[in-house]
């Protein structure tokens, strides 16, 4: 080329297109020339006289090269994605893991990792103390080992159709064997954790202790039993001897001022015993929740306190809907202690009275307008019987699994709420 020689146009090629296949010929044999070509990028170095059948072989062999060094070249910036992707994948595993060993060690809940023949492989704090045992000792045991024999059987099926892939995860109330030999009640979660070709490894168990809520339900039974035996019982023989005493005072009037005093007086605490009887029957079980329901109970509740004056705003969407008795005797007590409560001391004879469901959550809200009063300072009276109502109140909605808050501010009024969770088995209609 006319002003360049050779090795000059070699180097511009490299520059613009490294990957060109390049044949430099030349009718010098010169070897130090031939290196400096080779070393500047040429696939060959060709002396004259040209054979034609070489030179096409040659740069067959060029062009070739040319597309193996593209394929490796490709090759191996695919190998780098792929060992950059690798290595962010493990990144994301580590963090994962470690995310889900923090969950594990911390969760209020108990958890449990079991193997597949039911020996604990892994057990977290909370579950440990809700059995009294230490990690060491519970690693050591089965799972059968810590549940109640009766109980056994059941779990173990239902841990066979998991494995057998015919239920996916499970929930179930089982009971637990404390290490004190104590029965520890609980909702129990398991599913199965498989390896990437869908083969089972492990159970992983989520326990949560619901003793209180036992506990909660069996008060409620007895309370029932006791409602309707006073209800058949006592309730009965004070109405029974109330009217029997009208009709004797209606058939022979005393002739002594004397008398007809006494008789007057037996007939008002006979009249007493039966609204006592009664009352204490309403305080234990309301008949009305049994017969109709949450939202009635609370509207014969709004109509019995409008009767004494008071104006209450009542609004539901409950409607004819019934919900576990034990939450519907729960909330009912809430709103009766919540009225009652302001009707002694708000000092204003205005209310609201609000129940309603959202999803799976029961919301009820008791709101007066009238002087109000400091949480804080209430709670931390110590002097006996201080607000043991709003204690109460907080404890009946925390035994059920809900939250209670109480917002109130002198002179401007007070705000009671309740949240209580509905069983996953509730139905949603």
């Amino acid at each position: 080329m006319p002003g360049m020689d050779g090795l000059t146009l070699l180097s511009r090629i490299q520059q613009v297109r490294p990957e060109t296949p390049t044949l430099l010929i030349t009718g010098h044999g010169e070897h130090d020339l031939a290196v400096q070509a080779l070393r500047g990028g040429a696939y060959d170095f060709i002396q004259k006289p040209i054979d034609r059948d070489y030179v096409v072989a040659t740069l067959h062999r060029a062009i070739q090269t040319r597309q193996m060094r593209r394929q490796l070249a490709e090759q191996q910036r695919a190998l780098e994605q792929y060992a950059r992707s690798l290595e962010e994948t493990v990144r994301a595993l580590r963090e994962s893991e470690e995310r889900f060993r923090n969950i594990f060690a911390e969760a209020p809940i108990g958890m449990a990792v079991v193997s597949l023949d039911g020996t604990l492989l892994q057990v977290n704090k909370a579950f440990c103390e809700m059995l009294g045992y230490c990690a060491q000792e519970l690693t050591t045991r089965s799972l059968s080992a810590i549940t109640q024999p009766e109980d056994v059987g059941k779990d173990e099926l239902l841990a066979a159709q998991m494995l057998d892939g015919v239920i996916p995860s499970y929930k179930v109330e089982k009971r637990y064997l404390r290490k004190n030999q104590e029965t520890l009640w609980a909702d129990l979660t398991a599913t199965m954790l498989r390896n990437q070709d869908g083969q089972p490894i492990y159970r992983l168990l989520m326990i949560e202790n619901i003793i209180e809520r036992k506990r909660a339900k069996l008060l409620e039974e007895e309370q029932r039993y006791i409602a309707y035996e006073l209800h058949e019982g006592l309730a009965q023989v004070a109405a029974s001897a109330f009217q029997h005493l009208q009709a004797y005072a209606g058939r022979f009037r005393p002739h002594s001022p004397q008398a007809r005093q006494d008789l007057g007086r037996a007939l008002e605490l006979a009249q007493l015993s039966v609204r006592e009887a009664q009352q204490l029957i309403t305080w234990l079980r309301p008949t009305v929740l049994d017969d109709f329901g949450l939202a009635a109970a609370l509207r014969l509740q709004v109509e019995a306190q409008s009767a004494y004056g008071w104006v209450i705003n009542y609004d539901e969407t409950l409607g004819s809907e019934r919900l576990p008795p034990i939450i519907e005797t729960t909330l009912f007590r809430v709103a009766q202690e919540a009225l009652t409560n302001a009707n002694k001391h708000a000092g204003s004879l205005q209310a609201r009275l609000a129940l309603e469901r959202k999803g799976t959550t029961i919301h009820l809200e008791v709101q007066d307008w009238g002087c109000g009063f400091e949480p804080q300072a209430v709670f931390q009276e110590t002097s006996p019987g201080a607000h043991i109502g709003l204690r109460e109140m907080q404890e009946r909605v925390q035994l059920i699994g809900g939250h209670l808050t109480i917002s109130s501010h002198p002179g401007v009024g007070t705000l009671i709420a309740a949240e209580v969770p509905l069983p996953s088995d509730t139905s949603t209609s």
